[in-house]
């Protein structure tokens, strides 16, 4: 990802948004989706 260039999705520019959760290990399923449920829903 690159600031500055548009993200497209299904062909088309509308407003979108990327985001990534990354860990070395530490989340186990519970805690990723406690932590990626509210970032989708801010998204």
């Amino acid at each position: 990802m690159h600031a500055g260039v548009a993200i497209v999705l299904a062909g088309t520019e509308a407003p979108a948004a990327f985001a990534e959760a990354v860990s070395i290990g530490g989340l186990g399923k519970s805690v990723h989706a406690k932590l990626s449920s509210p970032a989708a829903d801010i998204l």
